[in-house]
């Protein structure tokens, strides 16, 4: 009796386990480089956001330093024909007020100005200068009597130039500038400072 050997053969059937695995490993990584991403475009826009405030700030700062600048030697001349504005890149607007300095600060619409609404301000400068650009509200505040003169300078031992006109009386005039900075991308900034102007 003869056996005829046969090959046996081992066929495994597979399941197709790794390449689920493998395809879920892909989801997950393409999921966590989208996730890096986002977070990486967010942060640029958040960081160009504070560049571009940051820099609205510093308009609006130079915009209202400069036009202080002009204030006191209008008080001092009275009319802003006399003041020098133009080599300062600072332009009266005539439109907006242009010297709410001179009256009781009505706007166009015939209401006060209100410091804290934006909505009844009157422009009274535009700065422009270098891209730097800003515009400018002066509110104009209290006139108060000096009416002991330099009586108290001179209580507290000061001598000096102007003693006897101080001794006179004198005032002082108070008043606010507002300024808003216009940046890049319609970023603003506003800034105020109050001011007081002792002739």
């Amino acid at each position: 009796m003869s056996f005829k050997r046969m090959a046996q053969f081992s066929v495994t059937r597979q399941s197709g386990a790794a390449l689920a695995v493998s395809l879920l490993l892909l989801l997950v990584l393409t999921l966590v480089a989208v996730t890096a991403m986002d977070n990486s475009n967010l942060g640029f826009k958040m960081s160009a956001n504070s560049v571009y405030h940051d820099e609205a700030f510093n308009y609006s700062e130079s915009a209202r330093e400069v036009s202080g600048s002009v204030i006191p030697e209008y008080l001092y001349e009275g009319d802003w024909n006399a003041v020098d504005t133009s080599s300062l890149n600072l332009d009266v607007d005539t439109d907006g007020g242009g010297g709410a300095l001179q009256g009781e600060n009505i706007n166009s619409g015939g209401t006060a100005e209100v410091p804290l609404n934006r909505s009844t301000l009157q422009r009274d400068f535009i700065y422009n200068n270098a891209g730097i650009r800003g515009d400018v509200y002066v509110l104009r505040g209290q006139t108060v009597q000096n009416l002991s003169g330099a009586g108290s300078a001179q209580y507290k031992g000061y001598g000096g130039t102007g003693v006897a006109l101080g001794g006179q009386g004198g005032f002082f005039k108070y008043f606010e500038l507002q300024s808003e900075g216009l940046g890049r991308s319609n970023a603003e900034s506003w800034t105020a400072s109050d001011y007081r102007y002792v002739p």
